[in-house]
């Protein structure tokens, strides 16, 4: 286990524990029930940079933490709190912002980065006794209660917030804790009377410069890094090409190029554009979309040559230029030696195959289902191209229709000739593709509306039948004109 929550641990679950084992935790209390998601930290580290696109609004200059695995959002918001009348509401609106997403955060705002970040992780300010000049402190580290409001250190009051805290809110490697530690430096309190000069001869710069910028003496600038530029190659030739082979075959070394100035940046290819320069001095433009970031020399070529397949050179080519203009880190995904459970697959393996059928067949050849907040069976989901693949995590499903769904749904309801003991009552017989279905068993009504704003509104009963033959078929009587349909099956 590399995270728990509140709940977990308080059931016993910690840091470093076998999976198994807090699964077989969370068993012994029936009210409970285990979630274990996959550690990724590729993916949480994408996420974060999502979140911190997100919440621009409140900041031009917001990054991720340093280090491998970053857990926190900087935001220099100096002369922002001005667009939401103080740094109070600037925080309460950035907290609330999350909050409407779901999203548990802790925020903090403080005169340096250093201490805001040492407040928001260890550190929470005694209201009670902050009109009286004094600061108390309650530890809110992993596993503790969230406090429930953002967190406004006033100016002047860094020193005093950060004197109680222990040392580990100084963001210091871990070799230096340990040796802090074995002399009793437990707090930053304890290191004021020091002098730098001495904890620098002591424990090197480090400890130092994280010390000084939580006091405010050496400055932390929130610099974002300036984005890489697009890596392309390019290739002339001496006289107008027409044939398609040798232009597969200079395509494969422009793609080899590409390849070796990515591989150090440690990025694939998302999207690889072709400009085609023809003789007529018109050019053709044309790109190719991946589902996963990819850097395989063999699948990018064979991508290519499947566009080239599709789209034939109307005139000859005098150049070529090929621009990788969208990229994204590879990650690096750990393999596990048995499944999890039967049937468990990669996602990411099915990138290739993705890939080669939006080549040859369009960007619509392969489609996603995605649910839909329609009361309406038929628009209760929709299909969209597949852009990206192994995009966020794969929770636990939890049902959320109503009733019992059909396995198949038919796109539109198919007109039936139906047999009722009385009017509105349900169906005891009914007929259907030159066939005469005798009904032995009935579950309904379900009754589903739409509502006004759609124009037209649909208004029906649904029931589920069970025939003398043993097939099950979701039908319905249109409540408008009292006319029956077929609109799935359950076999």
């Amino acid at each position: 286990m590399v995270r728990c929550s509140l709940a977990a641990s308080q059931l016993g679950v910690a840091l470093e524990m076998p999976a198994a084992e807090a699964s077989a935790l969370a068993k012994q209390h029936h009210q409970y029930r285990l979630q274990i998601e996959t550690h990724d930290p590729a993916a949480d580290r994408e996420m974060l940079e999502r979140l911190a696109r997100w919440c621009g609004l409140f900041s031009p200059a917001i990054l991720p933490e340093e280090g491998e695995e970053p857990e926190a959002l900087l935001m220099d918001v100096t002369g922002c709190e001005l667009l939401f009348h103080g740094e109070r509401k600037l925080a309460d609106r950035l907290l609330a912002r999350f909050r409407r997403r779901r999203l548990t955060a802790r925020v903090a705002i403080a005169e340096t980065m250093g201490c805001a970040w040492a407040v928001a992780h260890f550190g929470l300010p005694d209201r009670s006794r902050a009109s009286e000049g004094s600061w108390s402190l309650r530890s809110v580290r992993a596993g503790d209660s969230v406090p429930a409001d953002a967190i406004v250190i006033p100016e002047g009051r860094g020193a005093s917030a950060l004197r109680p805290l222990p040392v580990e809110a100084l963001r210091i490697p871990g070799e230096f804790l340990e040796v802090l530690g074995e002399l009793g430096l437990t707090r930053i309190e304890q290191l004021e009377p020091l002098t730098f000069a001495s904890l620098a001869e002591r424990f090197g710069d480090p400890l130092v410069r994280r010390l000084g910028q939580a006091w405010g003496l050496v400055s932390e600038p929130l610099l974002p890094p300036e984005p890489a530029p697009p890596v392309h190659a390019d290739w002339s030739f001496e006289e107008p090409v027409d044939s398609s082979q040798i232009l597969q075959a200079v395509i494969e070394k422009l793609i080899e190029g590409i390849v070796a100035l990515l591989q150090p940046r440690g990025e694939g290819i998302l999207r690889l554009e072709c400009h085609l320069h023809e003789s007529s001095s018109q050019r053709d433009q044309w790109s190719i979309e991946l589902v996963s970031p990819s850097l395989s020399l063999r699948h990018l070529t064979e991508l290519l040559r499947l566009r080239l397949e599709r789209s034939p050179l109307a005139q000859p080519v005098m150049s070529i230029r090929l621009l990788a203009s969208k990229t994204a880190p590879l990650s690096v995904r750990q393999q596990s030696l048995f499944h999890e459970e039967e049937g468990g697959h990669d996602p990411y393996a099915l990138g290739p195959l993705i890939n080669r059928l939006r080549g040859r067949l369009g960007d619509r050849a392969v489609l996603r289902p995605r649910r839909q907040a329609d009361a309406q069976p038929e628009r209760a989901c929709r299909f969209d191209p597949v852009k990206q693949i192994g995009k966020g995590r794969q929770g636990e499903f939890k049902p959320w229709s109503p009733g019992p769904r059909p396995l198949r749904l038919r796109s539109r309801p198919v007109p039936v000739e139906m047999i009722s003991l009385v009017p509105e009552g349900p169906p005891v017989r009914f007929c259907w593709d030159g066939q005469e279905h005798f009904i032995r068993s009935v579950w309904g009504p379900e009754r589903i509306e739409t509502g006004w704003w759609r124009g037209s509104a649909v208004r029906r009963d649904y029931y589920q039948v069970e025939t003398a033959q043993g097939y099950r078929y979701w039908l319905f009587r249109r409540l408008e004109d009292a006319r029956w349909f077929l609109h799935g099956s359950f076999d």
